[in-house]
């Protein structure tokens, strides 16, 4: 069924916010559809490792399993090693929104990006694994494939979760080793330079001490 408004007066008191914070409140549902897509992709890369592994033991080549090739192996591995880092990304993101610490739209437009781009190079991986029988329906695979493939798209492509990412990052302050090359530089002009990059670490960590413990603080909440 379709439900269409046709000139729907509103009631203020029904209104939420104030005028001109639509967008706004549009972009936290993003925010939340961007874990949720990205939830989505580490469930089916998931079944789809847990697919090429069984394959990968009940499949004989040359008298063994083709698990045992190294080859196999070292792609398996390279699997589960994606997609725990990627079930990692997507927990920090999610607890930043459930507890509302750090850049959270940045946050959310990282793990969405990281997530969807390697679960998907995990089934397209295990597609692999399975040769030519990966693109049979009565594998399952080239649906997961297909379904992984467009989570790069919705909720904002991965080539505008870079645009996000990247344009937080002209908000931030200098990064650790341009201060300690200022820091090295002030040394020289003064004459006292620094004995080694120990001293001048130390030295630099010293007077940096308060932005230090909050971008610990930081890093510990997420």
């Amino acid at each position: 069924a379709m439900v269409t408004f046709d000139n729907c007066r509103i009631p203020v008191s029904n209104r939420l916010g104030d005028p001109g914070q639509g967008f706004s409140f549009a972009m936290q549902g993003l925010n939340g559809g961007r874990v949720n897509i990205a939830a989505c992709s580490l469930g089916g890369a998931q079944e789809a490792m847990d697919r090429a592994l069984r394959y990968s033991r009940e499949r004989k080549q040359f008298g063994q399993a083709i698990g045992d090739f190294q080859n196999t192996a070292f792609k398996l591995a390279d699997m589960e090693t994606a997609l725990h880092a990627a079930r990692l990304f997507l927990y920090a993101a999610a607890q930043a929104m459930d507890t509302g610490t750090g850049d959270i739209a940045k946050q959310n437009a990282m793990a969405k990006r990281f997530v969807t781009d390697e679960c998907f190079e995990v089934a397209n991986q295990a597609l692999q694994i399975h040769g030519g029988y990966g693109y049979l329906s009565d594998y399952g695979l080239e649906r997961i494939v297909r379904d992984l493939r467009v989570h790069q798209i919705l909720e904002g492509t991965n080539e505008i979760m870079r645009v996000m990412i990247s344009r937080s990052l002209s908000s931030l302050p200098a990064t650790t080793s341009i201060s300690m090359a200022r820091h090295t530089k002030k040394s020289h002009r003064t004459g006292k330079a620094s004995s080694s990059p120990r001293t001048a670490m130390k030295a630099l960590m010293s007077s940096k001490q308060s932005e230090v413990g909050t971008t610990c603080a930081v890093i510990s909440a997420a």
